[in-house]
C-alpha cells in the first residue's frame, strides 16, 4: 500500500507561484512528526493528519514561518483537507510518499488557498509581485499572519466556492457543468449553510473569478464600449468551464479563450443570487461617463430586510437601506444615466426607471416631470427662475438648481412651446448643466435637449359639454457629455404613448373632470446578454383630474374670490402589479394646500421603483407673483421615513 495525495482545482491559483523545479532533497516528515501522524492514524483522526499536512508541511516547504497563532488556526479548521484533496491512502508503516508531481500540486493548491483568501476575502494582492524581489520571500511569510485573521465565516464562504467550483470535474460538457453548479448552490441555500452577508460574498467571489476572464475580444472596438457587440450569450456553465479550465491547465479547452463581457457576468451573478435565495433580482443597465458607454449590474433584494437592496459590479458591492425610488439604484460615481433598465438575468427588459437626473433635466426645460413619472416623489430641493418676454410667453429661458442627496445640479435651459391649443401641441428645448457629486471629484458638464410632440385627434363631442379624444405623442431626450473623454456620444431616451381621453364640464364650467388612460412603449431588450432588440411595454397609466370652483368673499375687503377645490388620482400598471397615488386639496388666494397618500395597490415591488412603499404626505405652495414658494413633507411607516423637500420657482 501506499499513502497518496489526489488534487483537485482551486480558485484563481498562480500555479508556479510556490512550484519548484525539483522535490526538495530533505524527507518530509521527521522522527517526531511521523510519530505523531502514526499515532493519530491509530486513533482515526483522518482529520488532523490533513490538518497537519497542509498547516505544516506544506507551509513550511513553502518558506513559511508558523506562528503558534497560525499553526493553531489552521489545526482547529476541521475538515480543511477535503476543500484540497480527494483522498488520503497510508502505508503500513505510517509513512508519506509523494512523487514530483504530487508534491507540486500539493504545493500549488496551498498557493491557491492562500491567494484566494487573501486577495479575494481581505483585498491584499500579495501575490502580484516579482519573484526576484528581495523582499518577496519576506512578504510571502506575511500573508500567513493575514491567513491567521480570517475569520470562520470566511472560511465557510472559501468552501462553498470549493464545493461548487469543483463540479467541473466530473461535468463532461458545458451544460452538465452549470447543471452541477447550480444543484449544489441550492443545496447550500436549502441546508441554511451560508447567511446573507456570507452569500453575498460568495456572489462577488464569483464576480471576481468571471472578470478575471473578461473576453476582451468580445468587446472589440474599445475597453469601454462592450455593449455595442450584438452576438450569442455566454452561459454560466460556458463561463464557468472557461474558468475552471485555465485553473487545472492553464489554458481553456472549449471554443472560448475566455468567457463574458459585463452584461453576460451580470446575468451569471443574477441566477447565482437567485439559487442562493435573494428576490427581485435583476440586471441594470446604465449609462457610464466613459464616453457614454453602458454598463451592466446586479441588483437584488435582501433576503431578510425588504428594505434592503444589494447591488453588484463584478466583485464590487454596494448596499442601501430605506432609500425609496430610482435613487437607491444609483451606482457611484461613474454613473450618468438618465433611466436605469431592468432585465431579467439573460432575459427581457421589463422595466425602465426614470433617474433624480432625468426628472431634474425635465424640470429645467419643460417644467414639469410628472410626464416622465407621476409617481416620483419631488426629492429635489430645487431653485428655478423663469424669464419669459412679454409678447410671447411659450418662448423661456431657465435657471434651476437642484440637490437630491447624491448630487447637485446647475442647469441654463432654453424652450419653446407651441400650438398649445392646436391638435399638434409639442415643446422643445436645450439646457447647459454642470453636475457635481458630493462625495466624488466626478463633476461633469452636460448638454441636454427634449423634444415632446403631440397629436390630438377628436372622437367624438356632446353639446361641447363632453369630449373625447384619442391622444398620441412621443418624446426624445438625449444628453452628450462636454467632458473630454465623452467625445460628442449621446445617451437618448425615447418614449412613445398613445391612448384615450375624455373631459367634461358642468354648472357652466365651475366642475370640470378629465381622464386619461395611455400606454407606454420604450426601446427594450428580448435578451440582455445578447442584446436581442425588442420594443418594451413599459406600462399603463392612468390619470383623472376633479377641479370645482367656489365663490368665496373676503371678510376684510368685500370682494368675491373663489375657492378651487381638486383632487387627481395617478395609477401606473406594469408587469409587476399595480402602483398610485391619490391627492386632494384647495387653492385659495396665494395658497394652495394639498394632501396625498400613494403605494402598491396589488403585487409588491422592489423599493426603487416610485410609490413602492405606502407614504403619506403634503405640499404647501405660496404664490405671490412673480414668485412661488413650496414645501414638501411625508412619512413612510414602512420603512419609517420622514422626508422634507423645498423649493423656489419665479417667472418674469
Amino acid at each position: 500500500m501506499c499513502f497518496k495525495i489526489g488534487w483537485i482545482v482551486g480558485p484563481l491559483s498562480f500555479l508556479s507561484l510556490f512550484c519548484f523545479a525539483n522535490p526538495p532533497e530533505e524527507p518530509l516528515l521527521d522522527k517526531d512528526e511521523k510519530t505523531q501522524l502514526t499515532f493519530w492514524l491509530r486513533t482515526g483522526h483522518r482529520e488532523a493528519v490533513g490538518n497537519l499536512f497542509e498547516s505544516h508541511i506544506s507551509l513550511k516547504e513553502s518558506g513559511f514561518e508558523l506562528t503558534d497563532v497560525a499553526v493553531q488556526f489552521i489545526s482547529n479548521y476541521i475538515g480543511l483537507q477535503k476543500i484540497f484533496f480527494k483522498d488520503i491512502f497510508l502505508t503500513q508503516q505510517g509513512g508519506l510518499i509523494l512523487n514530483e508531481l504530487e508534491y507540486r500540486r500539493a504545493l500549488s493548491e496551498m498557493s491557491t488557498y492562500l491567494d484566494h483568501s487573501v486577495t479575494l476575502l481581505k483585498g491584499d494582492p500579495l501575490f502580484y509581485m516579482d519573484l526576484s524581489d528581495p523582499n518577496y520571500r519576506d512578504r510571502r511569510r506575511s500573508v500567513v499572519g493575514v491567513l491567521s485573521q480570517l475569520s470562520e465565516s470566511n472560511l465557510k464562504v472559501i468552501q462553498a466556492f470549493h464545493q461548487t467550483f469543483s463540479q467541473g470535474e466530473q461535468a463532461k460538457t458545458e451544460g452538465a457543468y452549470e447543471n452541477l453548479f447550480f444543484e449544489k448552490l441550492t443545496a447550500i441555500n436549502q441546508g441554511h449553510l451560508l447567511s446573507t452577508s456570507e452569500k453575498l460574498l460568495l456572489i462577488q467571489v464569483y464576480g471576481r473569478l468571471f472578470l478575471n476572464n473578461y473576453d476582451e475580444k468580445r468587446s472589440q472596438d474599445t475597453t469601454y464600449k462592450p455593449w455595442r457587440v450584438v452576438g450569442e450569450d455566454v452561459s454560466v456553465g460556458q463561463m464557468l468551464t472557461v474558468a475552471y479550465q485555465k485553473q487545472k491547465f492553464g489554458v481553456t479547452q472549449n471554443r472560448h479563450e475566455a468567457a463574458g463581457v459585463c452584461r453576460d457576468i451580470a446575468s451569471a451573478l443574477g441566477k447565482i443570487s437567485q439559487k442562493l435565495g435573494f428576490s427581485d433580482v435583476y440586471v441594470v443597465d446604465y449609462t457610464t461617463i466613459y464616453e457614454l458607454s453602458r454598463h451592466a449590474t446586479t441588483v437584488m433584494t435582501d433576503i431578510d430586510n425588504a428594505n434592503v437592496i444589494h447591488k453588484i459590479n463584478y466583485d464590487v458591492l454596494q448596499s442601501s437601506k430605506n432609500l425609496e425610488g430610482a435613487l437607491a439604484l444609483d451606482q457611484g460615481e461613474e454613473d450618468i444615466a438618465l433611466s436605469y433598465g431592468l432585465s431579467k438575468p439573460y432575459g427581457r427588459t421589463i422595466a425602465r426607471l426614470a433617474s433624480s437626473f432625468y426628472l431634474f433635466n425635465i424640470e429645467a426645460v419643460a417644467g414639469d416631470p410628472s410626464e416622465i413619472d407621476p409617481l416620483a416623489d419631488p426629492i429635489l430641493n430645487s431653485m428655478g427662475v423663469r424669464l419669459s418676454p412679454e409678447a410671447n410667453e411659450d418662448v423661456h429661458l431657465q435657471l434651476t438648481l437642484g440637490q437630491d442627496g447624491i448630487a447637485q445640479y446647475a442647469a441654463v435651459a432654453a424652450a419653446l412651446s407651441y400650438a398649445p391649443s392646436d391638435y399638434f401641441p409639442g415643446q422643445t428645448g436645450i439646457a447647459l448643466g454642470i453636475r457635481d457629486r458630493l462625495e466624488s471629484d466626478a463633476d461633469i458638464g452636460y448638454l441636454f435637449f427634449h423634444i415632446d410632440q403631440q397629436a390630438i385627434v377628436p372622437l367624438y363631442q356632446i353639446k361641447k359639454a363632453h369630449e373625447f379624444q384619442w391622444i398620441s405623442g412621443f418624446r426624445v431626450d438625449g444628453l452628450t457629455s462636454l467632458n473630454g473623454d465623452a467625445g460628442i456620444n449621446i445617451q437618448s431616451e425615447i418614449d412613445v404613448r398613445s391612448g384615450l381621453a375624455y373631459e367634461a364640464q358642468y354648472l357652466g364650467g365651475d366642475l370640470r373632470l378629465e381622464h386619461r388612460a395611455q400606454a407606454h412603449f420604450k426601446p427594450g431588450l428580448e435578451n440582455i446578454a445578447s442584446l436581442e432588440p425588442a420594443i418594451l411595454w413599459d406600462s399603463v397609466m392612468y390619470q383623472s383630474e376633479m377641479s370645482y370652483r367656489v365663490p368665496w368673499f373676503s371678510d376684510f375687503e368685500k370682494k368675491e374670490e373663489e375657492i378651487v377645490f381638486f383632487s387627481k388620482s395617478d395609477l401606473i400598471q406594469n408587469e409587476l402589479g399595480l402602483r398610485g397615488r391619490f391627492q386632494s386639496g384647495f387653492e385659495i388666494d396665494h395658497f394652495r394646500l394639498s394632501s396625498y397618500i400613494q403605494g402598491p395597490m396589488i403585487g409588491e415591488f422592489p423599493i426603487y421603483f416610485p410609490a413602492s412603499r405606502k407614504r403619506f404626505g403634503s405640499r404647501l405652495m405660496v404664490m405671490v407673483d412673480p414668485w412661488r414658494w413650496y414645501l414638501d413633507g411625508s412619512y413612510s411607516p414602512k420603512i419609517d421615513d420622514f422626508s422634507v423637500a423645498s423649493g423656489v420657482e419665479a417667472d418674469f
